[in-house]
């Protein structure tokens, strides 16, 4: 679909967020401002051709780097803070059972505001390169950049996983809405990987997390991440979920989103002990696979070396074995299921999917 048709389904303006507790609800206020400004950039980009000038684009982008860097301006640690408090204050007490739900609700909160910088930051280079018409701006170094440092971000998010897991916390019925966060945050590092083999192989192609006006008020032009064709101005949402259930994929609008299903596309699934005084397994949703297993296979050399100390890159290595133990790769595969149905659909002249 063309780039003016497609956004006709979204809006420039923000539209409202849910309401959390005051205390987080401060803290998340620029996370939140500064999403919004990546929507209205790309509104603006799709529906009027507009982009900055250079110089504004090199400062702002600068800018938005160094607040990542600096944990999204102290959110992230200020969030390890606070929740290390709550654990210590219950942990100290006896605590209800509401209260131990309350909090893991307050982290799921977090997480979910916060994955969209946790992508958006390594995509600096392909928005760069979609703003300023430049192609060249993105090459294979490029992509494999961006893949370690969402990798990293998947070890990161794996490790939480398996430390709620020893705590006996991960499988509890009440932190549900934290599972799901992690759950879902995974998946999508995942997808942002095996969508970037399009990119590997046409720089043409780019590939960007959808801002909260394309995703979190989007209704049923809900994508997680754009694919745009910047030769021919054409472009294509795309939704990943952990499961895609039948009723869940009716609610999309065809025309322009493609969904993904983590446990079929990507064969995220594993049979893992969810009750620690049982030693039966069942089948649950395992992202993370795809991160953990392009960094096992990634060979260090020239294109490396450019950007990632050699001792630092073993380092990832060995950390992703241990989340990938026996577990053959299945990262060819799941490259291709993705990169072959989005392909199509994006080259859809009627924009509707085969």
């Amino acid at each position: 679909m063309e780039f003016d048709e497609f956004v006709v389904a979204y809006h420039r303006e923000p539209g409202r967020y849910p309401r959390y507790q005051a205390e987080v609800e401060a803290r998340l206020a620029d996370v939140r401002r500064i999403a919004a400004q990546w929507g209205e950039l790309l509104y603006e980009a799709l529906a009027l051709g507009r982009a900055p000038l250079p110089q504004e684009w090199n400062a702002y982008s600068n800018q938005y780097w160094q607040w990542t860097q600096d944990k999204l301006g102290g959110v992230s640690e200020w969030a390890t803070q606070w929740v290390t408090a709550r654990l210590d204050g219950l942990s100290e007490s006896d605590a209800e059972p509401e209260e131990v739900t309350a909090l893991l609700e307050s982290l799921a909160q977090l997480g979910s505001e916060v994955n969209f910088h946790r992508m958006n930051a390594k995509a600096l280079p392909f928005w760069a390169s979609l703003l300023s018409g430049q192609a060249s701006l993105v090459g294979r170094e490029t992509v494999e950049w961006c893949c370690v440092n969402l990798a990293n971000e998947a070890l990161l998010l794996a490790q939480a996983r398996d430390d709620l897991i020893d705590e006996d916390l991960f499988f509890d019925p009440d932190a549900r809405a934290l599972r799901g966060v992690n759950t879902g945050a995974l998946t999508e590092i995942d997808a942002y990987i095996a969508l970037l083999d399009l990119t590997r192989r046409d720089r043409r192609l780019l590939v960007l997390p959808g801002p909260p006006q394309f995703e979190r008020w989007a209704r049923s032009a809900n994508a997680d991440f754009l694919v745009i064709d910047t030769e021919h101005r054409r472009i294509r949402g795309v939704q990943v979920k952990s499961v895609v259930e039948r009723q869940q994929a009716a609610r999309y609008d065809r025309a322009r989103i493609t969904l993904i299903d983590g446990a079929r596309d990507l064969q995220n699934s594993r049979a893992v002990r969810t009750d620690a005084r049982r030693s039966d397994r069942h089948v649950v949703s395992w992202p993370g696979m795809i991160s953990a297993h392009y960094l096992r296979e990634l060979r260090q050399g020239p294109l490396t070396d450019r950007w990632i100390e050699r001792r630092q890159l073993m380092q990832l290595k060995f950390a992703a074995r241990h989340f990938t133990g026996t577990v053959t790769s299945q990262n060819r595969s799941a490259y291709a299921v993705v990169r072959d149905r989005v392909a199509h659909d994006l080259a859809a002249r009627t924009g509707e999917p085969g």
